[in-house]
């Protein structure tokens, strides 16, 4: 247990029918406790679409060798803002009707195999024709609407704001900026006066613009070029470093 605890890369095991690992899951307490995140470790079973969890560290909660087993109808990736809960995923639970089970994965390569594993799907609804974040609610597109949006903020951030602390770095309040992007979008862009200082803050436009990209259905280095955009970085890296 002490091996796999240090090294747990070293012993997860994958089979076409079976992925397993370790998954922090959310569990609810009542009120006033929230809720904590217990770590646990996880087998899938594909076929009969089964997650088997047996709690490991008592440190993060629960009771070790504790044991259940519960049957995944879906499974969501899950958008966070917040650093400490990236890797997150939403499971449907067949056993327990309307309840999400959000679980954890312990880094970016394990979420992405246990997306994959589950049958994971990217966050996206349609709505009207359009691509939307359910989560966020913003029909985020690049098209003409989008690209003006992007356009208008930066004109206004770089002549109003490239001199400002921390800029792009402190975020504007949530509900303004949930404002002003809805602004943005229903109103087009080009009819939103950015250049008013009692109206709209520098750092509510430089929030608004990261949110607007952050919600786009496919990043700006799209995931077909990512091999495209990697590869003259390491060039450069490996370069520099034989410079040395």
């Amino acid at each position: 247990m002490k091996r796999i605890k240090d090294t747990p890369q070293e012993y997860r095991q994958t089979s076409s029918i079976s992925f397993e690992g370790y998954l922090y899951v959310q569990e609810k307490r009542p009120p006033p406790f929230g809720s904590s995140w217990v770590k646990r470790y996880c087998t899938f079973v594909k076929e009969q679409k089964i997650l088997h969890m047996v709690t490991f560290d008592h440190k993060s909660g629960g009771k070790i060798g504790e044991k259940e087993s519960v049957t995944l109808k879906s499974c969501v990736r899950k958008t966070t803002d917040m650093l400490d809960r990236r890797f997150c995923l939403d499971l449907d639970i067949t056993d327990r009707p309307g309840t999400v089970l959000t679980v954890q994965a312990l880094s970016e390569d394990d979420h992405k195999l246990w997306m994959r594993a589950m049958g994971g799907k990217e966050p996206m609804g349609c709505y009207l024709g359009k691509t939307l974040s359910q989560e966020r609610g913003i029909d985020a597109q690049l098209d003409d609407v989008g690209l003006g949006l992007v356009k208008n903020s930066i004109i206004a951030i770089e002549s109003r704001g490239i001199n400002d602390q921390g800029l792009y770095r402190v975020g504007g309040v949530s509900s303004k900026v949930q404002k002003l992007l809805s602004l943005m979008i229903d109103e087009r862009s080009n009819e939103v006066d950015l250049s008013a200082n009692e109206d709209w803050d520098v750092k509510t436009i430089t929030s608004a613009l990261k949110l607007y990209l952050r919600s786009l259905p496919e990043p700006l280095m799209t995931y077909g070029l990512y091999k495209e955009f990697i590869s003259p970085a390491s060039k450069f890296q490996h370069a520099n470093f034989s410079s040395r």
